[in-house]
């Protein structure tokens, strides 16, 4: 008789779990982080900030999120192949100099510049050399160029969850 109890709560206790509903509150992750350029934009007057109002993006993505072949959220970075390192190159169509913006689920995250080494201007706005992703097919986001100011703070956005959870989602991401 008590094996038979025991053999009935059990039973029971299967059959709640598998007609419980999952309480899901979150909603599952869509879309994909992609890197446009931008055809225009204003700044803040007095530094290089892009004001998010103003910009238009160029009709196609600057790197699809086939492109990024996996994120690394402490050292910010985006991996790329080795057949998309020709798009920093300095010589032919440059993009030195050039402002971006990234995207996830077709919502802004944040933009910035493709600032090379080579400059002699500071820039206080998130910044991706592309002499480093030429050499190495790393994209680093940094915040400002040479390195952040303290009187003029950058808005860091590179973790954003969007981001994050794309790339965790297709195990991409790199803790």
């Amino acid at each position: 008789m008590k094996q038979l109890l025991i053999l009935a709560a059990f039973l029971i206790s299967i059959i709640y779990l598998s007609c419980s509903e999952k309480d899901d509150t979150k909603p599952p992750v869509k879309g994909n982080v992609e890197l446009f350029l931008l055809k225009s934009f204003n700044i803040n007057e007095g530094d290089h900030q892009i004001e998010e109002s103003t910009i238009v993006l160029d009709d196609e993505a600057f790197l699809t999120y086939e492109d990024l072949l996996s994120y690394n959220s402490k050292t910010f970075t985006f991996k790329i192949p080795d057949n998309k390192k020709d798009l920093f190159a300095i010589n032919g169509n440059t993009i030195h100099f050039k402002a971006f913006a990234v995207m996830a689920n077709s919502e802004l995250v944040y933009t910035g510049y493709f600032w090379p080494e080579y400059s002699s201007q500071g820039v206080n706005w998130t910044v991706i050399s592309p002499i480093l992703a030429e050499v190495t097919g790393q994209l680093q986001v940094r915040l400002g160029y040479p390195g952040m100011l303290i009187e003029d703070p950058i808005d860091d956005r590179r973790n954003d969850s969007r981001i994050v959870d794309i790339f965790k989602r297709d195990s991409k991401l790199i803790e």
